[in-house]
């Protein structure tokens, strides 16, 4: 009979040392009774989700409140202490009797090493396996056994003298359940490993949104680990040194981490800073023991070698870099050179900051092949949220692909911090943790106070507040063709493709002041879901000579790292002018202009700000840079939009203007009177009028901008409350008439004609129905 019994009052308490190796389990009388079990039944017992295998035995005291249990042979291993005892208290206990044990033929066994040394001399001699399965018959007799489960011995006389931590069973015969060594049971050691080896087992992770670096990665190790023969057979040496790149947060580690499990090598992290030592010598000292210790671990399988930060191991030298820097960045170049000769190693470094790492590591036989990862798309934010999310309590009203749209931007780390945020919501409502459940309207309230990584501590505005089309009354035929150059390009890049149509590189919104232009950006950011960053030109402009150039190097570079992305530069002549308008042949425009023409074309990017999708230079669906790979020539920058704002277009220079830099150039007029109708509604909505006529105010205003009505409502709803007092409820068409008969349009006749010469120079996309 087999039976589960929760037993939350028992209390589990560790083992007395006679009983190591034992598999005793001592309970109350009262609790075999109920599970129906005679003296020394075998039984699984679970404790804080881990599995022991144990024989039931009664308590001398008779107690039922504790339970003393050996965990000699469990399901799997803590890492963190690879012998140990039950001592938690106040858990739930779940114990399962298991009527038939058969008595084993044969039992197949993995055996774990303390001391990695000895791993290549075992696992090669005949001898000393033919030795050490004598003596684990006699070790594992009378134990009960089964396929996944271990046997700690490093408490065992036998296990102490031979060096031995844990025996891993992998297979029975005959295949049960459960079975029980006997005398006759032959023991078979089918590998042996280290203990360090043997704790990263069942380490891998589930990842989303990386599937692409995840396959180039394990093709390589494939390579290096499976075939370097055949490779070196034809002349070609196996990859030893990858770098990963790419902005902080965005799953470097754990991609490291997940395809070194999934492969079953053995991952040796290394925290750079502590690498680095302060006597002359004693970084390159501990770089060799590193190096030393990977070469030693390579005979025992597959090992890999990660340099977190690598740029501060190998940062770029430059004058201020001390003679040691200098040996340390030589010294690491040498121990790469010499990776050939070990066939099982690889080297794996990780840098958020590709340009201040030295340049000479990034050839050919050191770091040779680069894997990029950027700022997750929609898609894989959605992958990445489902693994966060897949064991949370969420309501019916929480979608993924929502929480996708809302977080262009976001990297793992960020949505890590988004779901840590919204479950804090919940604990301040429901102290207790596991009823607590999520909606949407806690991630909603997270959203509020998370702001992605990649764009912390910068000058650019990070939008976040989404703005809908409907929030901007009127404009339809400027809505259309603004859909027309920002959305479809973005949302219908395939279509696109198929036709054959490049995808627009700037689009340039003037008019007059306050119609709207930055706001109708937004809603094109928001509709497509993406990144949207925000400049103004006067921000871009600095009195020091080169540092202009350097922002609008830094801007492009943080658009393209947010990629897909919305660059909008508001008021963009106040920092690109025309050329020979009144400047020096060395002005600050002149040179910003220069700047931000190259920019846009893609002349002098650096490689590392190589995004992969550029198809054109790389092969389909290689997410991949080799150094031989790397272009010198102009590269795709599709996936960042200009988007650019002026009421000064004839400031603006023509080279900016042409085809290939500024592709649409959209004219955003001053309201019609149905859309100041419409704007005078989305400005009124929060108001109480009484015997106002909407219409007539639009007739009225004729000449006013989108900004001029939002003050006029404004100013109505401050004269109400200086006439009629504080206690003011209503608005009534007095207000409106007072008011207008002061306030006058901001832009007036002269004004609007400067636009007529740029009208009818630039004609505009028609509509599509």
């Amino acid at each position: 009979m087999s039976g589960a019994i929760p037993s939350h009052s028992i209390t589990p308490l560790s083992c007395h040392d006679v009983d190591l190796g034992s598999q005793k389990c001592h309970v109350g009388p009262r609790l075999l009774q109920d599970l129906n079990a005679k003296l020394h039944s075998p039984a699984r017992v679970t404790v804080q989700g881990q599995t022991y295998l144990c024989r039931l035995w009664p308590r001398v005291d008779n107690s039922e409140q504790f339970l003393s249990l050996d965990t000699s042979v469990c399901q799997t291993v803590n890492p963190d202490k690879l012998s140990s005892c039950v001592s938690t208290i106040n858990r739930s206990i779940d114990i399962v009797t298991v009527d038939d044990v058969v008595s084993l033929d044969v039992v197949e066994v993995d055996i774990v090493l303390a001391d990695s040394s000895h791993v290549h001399s075992v696992k090669h001699s005949s001898y000393l396996k033919a030795q050490l399965c004598d003596n684990l018959s006699l070790m594992l007799r009378s134990l009960i056994v089964a396929s996944g489960y271990n046997v700690d011995c490093s408490r065992m006389s036998v296990g102490q003298l031979h060096g031995l931590t844990h025996v891993a069973i992998t297979q029975t015969q005959p295949q049960c359940d459960c079975g029980e060594l006997t005398p006759s049971t032959h023991v078979i050691i089918r590998d042996v490993t280290s203990a360090e080896r043997f704790c990263q087992r069942g380490k891998a992770c589930r990842l989303g949104g990386l599937s692409r670096q995840v396959g180039v990665l394990k093709e390589i190790f494939e390579q290096s680990f499976k075939h370097s023969d055949q490779l070196r057979s034809l002349g070609i040496s196996p990859v030893k040194g990858i770098l990963l790149r790419g902005p902080a947060g965005c799953g470097k580690t754990s991609l490291v981490h997940a395809v070194v499990a999934s492969c079953e090598a053995f991952l040796i992290p290394v925290v750079t800073t502590e690498v680095l030592g302060s006597r002359a010598g004693e970084s390159e000292s501990n770089l060799d023991e590193l190096f030393e210790k990977g070469r030693q671990m390579s005979l025992d399988g597959p090992v890999v070698i990660f340099f977190d930060d690598v740029d501060t191991l190998c940062a770029k030298q430059t004058r201020e870099h001390s003679q040691q820097n200098r040996r340390v960045v030589s010294h690491v170049a040498k121990l790469m050179a010499t990776l050939q000769s070990s066939e099982n190693l690889v080297v794996i470094g990780a840098t958020n900051r590709p340009s201040a790492m030295d340049p000479s590591l990034r050839g050919a036989g050191k770091f040779e092949k680069e894997i990029f990862l950027g700022i997750p798309n929609i898609s894989q934010r959605k992958e990445i949220l489902d693994v966060l999310t897949e064991k949370m309590n969420l309501a019916l009203d929480v979608k993924t692909f929502h929480l996708a749209e809302a977080t262009p931007g976001f990297v793992g780390a960020d949505l890590v911090l988004l779901c840590q945020a919204a479950f804090h919501c919940t604990l301040r409502e429901s102290p207790d943790k596991q009823c607590a459940q999520l909606t949407m309207e806690h991630f909603r309230v997270a959203l509020h106070v998370i702001v992605p990584s990649s764009q912390r501590h910068s000058d650019l505005l990070v939008e976040q507040r989404p703005v809908s089309w409907e929030d901007i009354g009127g404009l339809a035929e400027v809505k259309l063709q603004l859909q027309q150059a920002v959305e479809w390009p973005l949302k219908h890049p395939q279509a696109f493709t198929r036709l054959g149509l490049p995808r627009p590189k700037g689009v340039l919104l003037y008019g007059p002041p306050g119609c709207a232009k930055t706001t109708l950006v937004r809603a094109a950011a928001s509709a497509c879901h993406v990144t949207f960053l925000a400049i103004n030109g006067a921000q871009l402009y600095s009195p020091y000579v080169g540092d202009s150039e350097r922002k609008i190097a830094e801007v492009f570079e943080q658009a393209r790292a947010g990629a897909p992305c919305i660059l909008f530069i508001d008021e963009i002549d106040s920092v690109v002018g025309r050329r020979g308008a009144g400047h020096g042949g060395g002005g600050v425009q002149e040179r910003v202009l220069s700047t931000l023409l190259n920019e846009m074309d893609g002349i002098g990017i650096r490689v590392e700000d190589l995004k992969r999708s550029s198809e054109k230079l790389l092969p389909e669906g290689d997410a991949s840079v080799t150094s031989s790979d790397r272009p010198q020539q102009e590269v795709d920058n599709s996936d960042v939009l200009l988007v650019a704002a002026t009421n000064r277009p004839d400031m603006l220079d023509d080279a900016l203007l042409r085809p290939g830099r500024i592709d649409r150039i959209i004219y955003v007029p001053l309201p019609d009177e149905q859309s100041r109708l419409s704007i005078l509604h989305i400005h009124t909505r929060q108001m109480t009028l009484e015997g106002v006529s909407l219409s007539d105010i639009a007739r009225l205003t004729d000449g006013f901008t989108g900004a001029d009505l939002e003050n006029l409502c404004r100013e109505v709803a401050l004269h109400a409350l200086s006439v009629d007092g504080l206690d003011v409820e209503r608005l009534t068409k007095r207000h409106f008439i007072d008011v207008l008969s002061t306030l006058h349009p901001s832009i007036s006749q002269g004004q609007l004609k400067q636009y007529s010469p740029l009208q009818r120079f630039h004609m505009v996309a028609p509509s599509v129905a």
